[in-house]
């Protein structure tokens, strides 16, 4: 559903689309990077290049598996306000 990867890039995207965006995103604070992907239809880097250059709020999770990528939450606001920067304004 999500646009394409180069459209997102360049904030292509419309006030509807934005609105079916955000109702797919789970309703809690704290967002995973599998919610955000789940709910964007995105890829796993797509997400971490937003956390990577500081476009989302997020904060790294202590303790777990050690894994290659440390485990990040996403506030869902800044993911929303992020998403908002994004609408093409014609």
């Amino acid at each position: 559903m999500f646009v394409e990867a180069d459209d997102r890039a360049r904030g292509v995207m419309s006030d509807t689309q934005l609105a079916e965006l955000v109702e797919r995103l789970p309703i809690k604070p704290l967002l995973r990077v599998s919610d955000v992907t789940a709910a964007l239809g995105c890829d796993v880097s797509v997400v971490y290049s937003w956390i990577d250059a500081g476009l989302v709020s997020t904060f790294r999770c202590e303790g777990g598996k050690a894994v290659e990528r440390p485990s990040w939450r996403i506030f869902r606001s800044s993911l929303i306000d992020f998403l908002k920067t994004r609408i093409n304004k014609v």
